[in-house]
């Protein structure tokens, strides 16, 4: 089980290429690749020369002797009634797909399409089935994963294990499993480590690891919150998980000054070692 941590706080306070350096020598084992904001102003995935800058954050990752375990796409996947919108972030849902297969990953995270309210299922489950479909040919080309993310909060779907593996169960699994957000199936009314022994080990490709108050998605380091590690930790070794534990808990690290990003990273490294031997020992 390696330790993995997104990208995305020191992304924006360092610029991805010295998250990448930072990450590896807080002794992390790997890297997801946050790419949530491609269009925003300055963003170097953006830009016409977006291939240039992805091979120069593969050298550093090289160069620091650290992989990428996995990488997040742009979200929210679509939006209802802006056609503009939704053309743009699958072109940027596609352009992640080429950069998480040149960066090595295996798969990259996406989120599903809900309604809020709950009471479009059909509605909801057209729409995703138009998406991934046509994201599947990429898969392919790409020969990559796409790991559908639990959704948060009890007003939309795709927040239950049945309601998840009911989405990814439509699609081919050679191109399309699942990711647990701890935080996210708590505030949806779900026990975090319930979830994962209801949703099971045979199509899960990974985890985003993070802890809250089981009311507000904090998205911050387990302990510091109210989650019951042990149970979840415990429960993924029950289940057979095979993948590795990555954060998603940037959180802990915007508590403190920027200055001392480099050691949040380190103790959270820590933490992450203490889950792995908890579930070694299960």
């Amino acid at each position: 089980m390696k330790i993995s941590t997104q990208t995305s706080y020191l992304g924006e306070q360092f610029g991805d290429i010295n998250a990448v350096k930072m990450i590896a020598e807080a002794g992390y084992d790997a890297i997801d690749y946050s790419m949530f904001y491609m269009d925003l102003k300055g963003n170097p995935l953006g830009s016409d020369d977006y291939r240039s800058f992805v091979t120069e954050l593969k050298k550093a990752a090289d160069d620091a002797g650290i992989s990428f375990n996995q990488t997040h796409a742009p979200f929210p996947s679509y939006k209802r009634g802006d056609d503009e919108y939704n053309e743009v972030t699958f072109k940027n849902i596609v352009k992640s797909m080429e950069i998480c297969a040149f960066l090595g990953a295996p798969h990259i995270v996406v989120h599903p399409f809900a309604v809020y309210g709950r009471n479009e299922k059909e509605y909801e489950t057209e729409i995703n089935l138009k998406i991934f479909d046509l994201l599947i040919p990429y898969c392919r080309k790409y020969n990559i994963k796409i790991a559908i993310e639990n959704l948060c909060g009890k007003d939309f779907s795709y927040t239950t294990p049945e309601e998840l593996k009911e989405l990814i169960d439509m699609f081919d699994d050679r191109y399309i499993g699942g990711l647990i957000d701890t935080g996210h199936a708590e505030i949806s009314g779900v026990d975090a480590s319930d979830f994962i022994t209801r949703f099971g080990s045979e199509k899960l490709l990974g985890l985003h690891i993070q802890d809250n108050n089981k009311k507000i998605d904090l998205h911050n380091l387990p302990y510091v919150c109210d989650l019951d590690w042990t149970k979840i930790m415990t429960s993924l070794k029950k289940v057979g998980y095979k993948g590795d534990l990555t954060y998603e808990a940037d959180k802990f690290l915007r508590m403190f000054p920027r200055e001392l990003a480099l050691e949040g990273e380190k103790f959270m490294v820590a933490v992450g070692k203490h889950l792995r031997q908890i579930f070694e020992n299960a």
